[in-house]
């Protein structure tokens, strides 16, 4: 076998004539799921995993089959000397296979790398880790303050104090190598002595670097009492080859490779996506004037507010691998993340479904009933899920669009028609079902998928069938149960 006469870093790139998972090919026939566990077990038999890629998911076209089956694989040797190393499918030309191209020391700007604090969670072994914590932070300091300080004095500490753990390793096995040769030729009991220490604090050494792959690797479990480094340090290598971005495709179709030109390509992205996209009106900004604060109120004031303690929107950067981008601001009122939107985004719809239930109200809406002599449902809200329920005809459709106008006018957001879709029920002609679409702006769907782990769709009978198995299982009464 190949791999056993090669102890050395190795690499092979080239046309596998096989899918290593079922998502790597479509159209033909289907995966041979034999072939796919004898390759799966043919690399990890030879200690090799793949280095991942950018680009088009597909190297081999032809008419509607579309597979991935030209790859670079390598071992933990090889990625280690080339830890850069990237993969980008090449654009199709006249080959039905796609070309690769492999970069092992792709160009990077190391030297303008920003050395950002990160907390390894090794630092935790070493004794006098909670002693600089202790004595980092005090209590006359505000938070801020305090986490500039500790941030500060853990660099310095882990600079000339925990040191570099791969370094630290390598010169204790030296010192030890070197100690075993002076005591065959004689023993001494200084030497053994300290040979006992290094041995203990090597023992150390090998626990945090165990943590510290175990934290690269971002695993969920860990057996306690062995060591796991080769596992948890082939983990982190193939997950960091495959959390890389190499190459994006711009909205003119066009592969970006360079490293500065896919920065700022993605800076440049969620610096719109967070920002404003109309006009913001004067009329909705409300001047308020605050009282004047009393020399008397002022008396309980520690000091004069200035006006970086006033509260302001956060920056943010984004983590391009592994070096972060210039900083930006948001400008959007409602955006993920931040504690406020969730309230502002309730408020929000509590207003567009008081201007549906005027509709509804003046008998302009048509609601729908789903069962006799129910209630008749208009829009149902969860979250940021909306479902609106109409009448289908072109009426509704005008209707809906234009209370959907008006809030998004009044509110400053905007429905995103391209994760929209609309649902007729069966006794609609497929001929009005696409004009009504149409009017719409809304791709139309047969098939509303899962909601809340539920399916849209009547299965409530398949549904009743399996939880009244698990409640036969499980020895509970049949009564009990209710869909």
């Amino acid at each position: 076998m190949l791999s056993a006469s090669v102890s050395g870093p190795w690499c092979l790139a080239g046309d596998f004539n096989i899918v290593l998972y079922d998502r790597e090919k479509t159209g033909g026939a289907p995966v041979n799921q034999r072939s796919v566990n004898s390759f799966a077990s043919c690399l990890a038999d030879c200690n090799l995993f793949d280095l991942g890629f950018s680009g088009s998911p597909f190297t081999f076209h032809r008419s509607s089959l579309k597979e991935r089956l030209d790859r670079v694989v390598c071992n933990s040797a090889w990625q280690q000397l080339f830890p850069s190393s990237s993969v980008i499918h090449l654009p199709l030309s006249t080959s039905d296979h796609c070309g690769l191209w492999l970069r092992p020391s792709p160009e990077t700007n190391a030297g303008n790398r920003h050395n950002y604090f990160k907390f390894l969670g090794s630092c935790l072994d070493h004794p006098d880790f909670s002693n600089q914590v202790r004595n980092s932070w005090t209590s006359t300091s505000d938070w801020q303050e305090n986490v500039d300080r500790i941030t500060a004095n853990l660099k310095t500490w882990n600079r000339n104090v925990f040191g570099n753990i791969f370094k630290r390793k390598e010169r204790i096995l030296k010192r030890l190598e070197g100690i075993n040769r002076v005591i065959q030729e004689g023993n001494s009991d200084h030497l053994i002595r300290l040979k006992s220490e290094l041995w203990e604090e090597y023992r150390q050494i090998t626990q945090q670097e165990e943590n510290y792959w175990f934290q690269q690797a971002r695993s969920k479990w860990i057996t306690l009492g062995d060591n796991n480094t080769r596992y948890f340090h082939q983990s982190t290598l193939v997950r960091r080859c495959h959390n890389k971005i190499m190459a994006l495709q711009d909205a003119n179709d066009q592969w970006i490779y360079d490293e500065d030109d896919l920065k700022q390509h993605v800076l440049d992205f969620y610096h719109q996506l967070y920002s404003t996209s109309g006009q913001v009106y004067p009329n909705f900004i409300s001047i308020t004037t605050f009282p004047n604060i009393s020399d008397v109120d002022m008396n309980y004031l520690g000091s004069t507010v200035t006006s970086h303690e006033c509260i302001s929107s956060a920056s943010m950067s984004i983590n391009w691998n592994g070096d972060p981008t210039s900083k930006f601001y948001s400008s959007r009122g409602l955006r993920q993340g931040d504690p406020l939107s969730p309230y502002l985004f309730v408020l929000a719809l509590e207003r567009l479904g008081h201007y549906i239930q005027d509709r509804v109200n003046n008998g302009s809406w048509k609601p729908l009933s789903f069962g006799r002599g129910g209630p008749k449902v208009s829009h149902i809200c969860f979250a940021d899920d909306l479902v609106l329920v109409a009448e289908a005809n072109m009426e509704q459709v005008i209707l809906i669009k234009d209370v959907l106008d008006s809030f998004c006018s009044n509110s400053g957001q905007q429905i995103n028609l391209n994760k929209s879709r609309v649902f007729f029920s069966r006794n609609i002609a497929e001929q009005n079902a696409l004009m009504l679409s149409q009017g719409l702006g809304i791709e139309q769907t047969n098939d509303l998928g899962i909601y809340l782990g539920a399916p849209m769709k009547n299965y409530s009978g398949s549904i009743f069938s399996i939880m009244h198995s698990w409640i036969c299982h499980a020895n509970c009464k049949y009564p009990s149960l209710s869909v």
